[in-house]
């Protein structure tokens, strides 16, 4: 039985089936690369493979079952979130309890995914919850990162340090209030809408009350002693 979507879930599957299959080829490519690396961590031998197989399942699902397009959403961002707090988390704390270890030379490039997924939930999540999600994962994800560089400032004069601090500070905090003009635009426009949709639904309700005046005027008139 083939559901029927309105334009903007169809719209919105068809982006999503796009971000799932761009997510299965480059998870694919960052795991055949990890497996020609001599010195792999092994983190790195699991994270891409199990997000590639993940985001395979997912992608099946929602082609084959429209229906299930929220679903498939919430899935798509709490494996997402997982896989991108969970390396910040795990090198952020090796880094912090071994002198030997740098959080610049062993964090995977996790900035570039956090920007992706803050947009793609920008996209898919109601106004309701996306600005509470989107500071949940700006604290998630960068708050480990930011703490570390403050006990270890040194870091930061890397080039690889400046970009993660940039990364995860000004770039990402301005997004979140992008996110948050975004909300309350969106708010406004609802409103405006509402509100014109009421006014529309005022005018008609008064024309009608005129027709029906005007109805039963002529109806007396024409039944009345004026027509005798």
């Amino acid at each position: 039985m083939s559901i029927i979507l309105d334009p903007q879930s169809k719209l919105k599957r068809q982006m999503v089936l796009a971000v799932l299959i761009l997510t299965v080829v480059g998870t694919t490519i960052a795991t055949i690369i990890h497996r020609l690396e001599l010195n792999t961590h092994p983190l790195h031998l699991i994270n891409p493979p199990l997000f590639a197989i993940t985001s395979l399942i997912l992608l099946i699902r929602l082609y084959t079952k429209p229906q299930s397009l929220q679903q498939v959403i919430n899935l798509s961002l709490f494996q997402s979130v997982m896989f991108v707090v969970m390396p910040g988390w795990f090198y952020s704390l090796k880094a912090f309890t071994s002198s030997n270890i740098t959080l610049v030379d062993n964090l995977p490039p996790i900035s570039s995914v956090s920007l992706m997924l803050m947009t793609f939930m920008l996209i898919t999540l109601r106004p309701q919850r996306l600005l509470k999600a989107t500071i949940l994962v700006w604290i998630g994800v960068a708050g480990p990162i930011l703490t570390y560089f403050i006990f270890n400032p040194e870091e930061v004069y890397s080039l690889r340090g400046l970009d993660l601090l940039i990364s995860f500070g000004p770039v990402m905090g301005t997004q979140t209030a992008l996110i948050f003009l975004h909300n309350r635009l969106q708010s406004m426009v609802e409103s405006l809408y509402s509100e014109r949709l009421q006014y529309y639904a005022q005018i008609i309700e008064r024309q009608s009350i005129r027709q029906n005046a005007l109805e039963q005027a002529f109806t007396q008139i024409h039944n009345g002693p004026l027509q005798t």
